[in-house]
C-alpha cells in the first residue's frame, strides 16, 4: 500500500508517544481513512442497522495518534524461505476414518 504524503497536516506520532522503529503509516495515522465502506463520489455509507455486527467496529474509525502502535518490529521471512526450499510436510498414511455423511 503506498501512501501519498501531500497533505501531513495534524500532530505526528512522535510528537505525543515515544517511538521507536514506526514506518509512515504509523507516524502520519491521519493518511489512513479506516476500512468504512465508501461510494464512489467518497461519501462513506452506513450499513442498514439490522445487518450491523460487533465485528464491524474494527477499522471503523480513522486511527488516531493514541490509537496507532508506538513501536514496530517486523519480523523476518527465515522460516517462510525454509519451507519454499524443502517445501510442506506431506501425510501419505491411509485414511481409514468413516464419512460424516
Amino acid at each position: 500500500m503506498k501512501i501519498e504524503c501531500t497533505d501531513l497536516t495534524g500532530p505526528r506520532t512522535d510528537e505525543l508517544y515515544r517511538t521507536v522503529n514506526i514506518p509512515l503509516r504509523f507516524m502520519y495515522p491521519k493518511l489512513l481513512r479506516g476500512y468504512r465502506q465508501s461510494t464512489m463520489d467518497g461519501s462513506s455509507v452506513d450499513p442498514h442497522p439490522c445487518y450491523r455486527s460487533t465485528s464491524m467496529d474494527y477499522g471503523w474509525f480513522a486511527p488516531t495518534v493514541h490509537t496507532v502502535p508506538t513501536a514496530y518490529f517486523p519480523r523476518n521471512y527465515a522460516f517462510s524461505v525454509v519451507v519454499a526450499r524443502g517445501g510442506m510436510w506431506r501425510n501419505c498414511s491411509l485414511n481409514t476414518e468413516l464419512d460424516k455423511n
